[in-house]
């Protein structure tokens, strides 16, 4: 691996999806009825993970962030469509999990810092 790629995974946490590492980057989304959509999350182990997922105010999306061998590490699950997970990594990679439990598709836009 690139030292400079090593380097940048040591100070920040990086948001991947589809591939695409965005530090403190943000996505937007739409996830319908009943669905839930993942994101891969990389931070090298004794980071702070912040995640801030808001939605467009129209149900009740629930959030949840776990490790490689499925443990919660963060999660969010009340009947706002705003989540805040926070937490210090102990590994590499996460997955962010979005749910939308409301009636309708729900707008969001989640952010990693």
């Amino acid at each position: 691996m690139n030292k400079s790629i090593i380097a940048v995974l040591a100070s920040v946490s990086v948001l991947l999806v589809s591939g695409l590492a965005m530090a403190g980057g943000s996505v937007r989304g739409v996830a319908r009825p009943g669905q839930t959509l993942s994101y891969d999350i990389g931070s090298a182990p004794g980071n702070r993970i912040s995640i801030l997922v808001d939605g467009d105010g129209d149900g009740d999306i629930d959030c949840v962030l776990v490790d490689d061998d499925g443990d919660v590490v963060s999660q969010d699950r009340d009947a706002t469509d705003t989540c805040l997970l926070q937490g210090r990594s102990r590994e590499y990679h996460y997955t962010l999990r979005i749910t939308n439990n409301g009636r309708r598709s729900s707008l969001f836009t989640a952010r990693i810092n």
